[in-house]
């Protein structure tokens, strides 16, 4: 039987297992073999389990001319352990031209080297425009990758984690900034430095500050191109570098964010957690006299307040959140003050918001009092 006999098919679900020399790191294009079913109306679903790819090059695929997919694809899912180098580029290759709806993508941890983090989300969250579902669990996403994919115009379902402390950290810089002596000359340059992005000094167009291709860079700024898909605050791999520098355009960025955030019109389910291995030092207790709340872990209130709210009134679709702020079971006196303020802004939140019907807080165990202080009847809290 040909396989152009199919006609009666409506959806094949295809499994691609590559581990060592089996890869599609050489071409994508591959899979124009799935042309000769013949059926533009046809369904095909990936789902990619990807091991951690051995240091050597992959055996060498012919050259295949490129050809446009005749089929369709509305779920496209990943596993994978952690990444040598660049060696899952073909992931993002793969989701450009595929442009399926779904999207479902999950790190593991099997190898010495720790949790996975897939560094190539902003240059994923810039092909938004088919997007209905995003699912990134276990892993966190850099800042401009959410400033693009809340811009997705037909996405009902986001689900991905933040690195809250990071997001904390940008509060903290502003207040030192305003803190530094004017007559320090450094100082002052870093003030020059950041004055080029401050939300407060001139109007940013972030939709056209990260005009970067698909690995063309590693970095953060080049030639006013923004390229955040090896931003990291906090490594997940132990062989990974955290970096504490925050990028002077990260307070504008995040306000856009909360904008985007509280005025979105499609998204209806919606969950974030907090990402943290504790390589940057954030959470770590001393017991030094000197306190630094970037150190310790506390959050900064105004972060929490302007997280929170922007889910407030203002946000008319969205009817389940979950919130995991990923706080340990050993409760130490910051984890408590983190609970108190954000016990505090989700009750405020609750308070003003018509349109939740189901908000879960994790961990439930820390916050069954909200249930007590709000006021809203109608949103059903940490409840099946």
């Amino acid at each position: 039987m040909r396989m152009s006999d199919l006609k009666s098919l409506e959806t094949v679900n295809v499994r691609c297992l590559y581990y060592f020399e089996y890869s599609l790191k050489k071409s994508v294009w591959v899979l124009t073999y799935l042309n000769k079913l013949n059926n533009k109306d046809l369904i095909i679903n990936f789902e990619l389990d990807l091991g951690c790819s051995d240091p050597f090059e992959p055996t060498d695929i012919e050259h295949i001319d490129r050809e446009e997919f005749k089929f369709k694809t509305n779920l496209f899912g990943v596993t994978y352990d952690c990444e040598y180098k660049t060696t899952y580029g073909y992931v993002y290759e793969m989701i450009k031209e595929l442009n399926p709806k779904y999207l479902n993508i999950l790190p593991i941890g099997s190898t010495d080297s720790g949790a996975s983090h897939l560094g190539q989300y902003h240059s994923i969250s810039k092909l938004n425009q088919n997007y209905e579902s995003v699912e990134i669990i276990n892993d966190y996403i850099p800042l401009y990758a959410l400033y693009r994919f809340l811009q997705s115009p037909n996405l009902h379902t986001f689900k991905f984690g933040l690195q809250f402390h990071f997001l904390s950290s940008i509060y903290n810089n502003q207040i030192k900034i305003k803190n530094n002596d004017d007559s320090d000359r450094d100082r002052d340059r870093d003030r020059d430095d950041i004055s080029k992005y401050s939300s407060d000094k001139i109007e940013l167009d972030f939709n056209k500050m990260d005009n970067f291709k698909f690995g063309d860079f590693p970095g953060d700024i080049i030639d006013n191109a923004i390229n955040e898909d090896n931003r990291t605050y906090c490594s997940f791999s132990r062989q990974g570098d955290s970096c504490d520098e925050i990028p002077p355009y990260s307070m504008s960025l995040w306000n856009q964010c909360l904008k985007l955030l509280s005025t979105n019109s499609t998204i209806t389910n919606l969950s974030i957690t907090h990402n943290c291995d504790g390589g940057c030092g954030w959470d770590d207790r001393d017991e030094s006299d000197h306190y630094d709340s970037d150190i310790n872990g506390l959050y900064n209130e105004n972060f929490l307040n302007d997280f929170i709210n922007s889910l407030a009134n203002n946000n008319k679709t969205i009817k389940t959140l979950t919130l995991d702020f990923d706080i340990l079971e050993s409760l130490d006196e910051y984890d408590i003050k983190n609970i108190h303020l954000i016990t505090k802004s989700i009750v405020s939140m609750l308070n003003q918001n018509t349109t939740l019907e189901s908000i879960y807080i994790f961990p439930t165990s820390e916050f069954k009092e909200i249930s007590n202080l709000t006021k809203n009847t109608k949103c059903k809290i940490n409840k099946e």
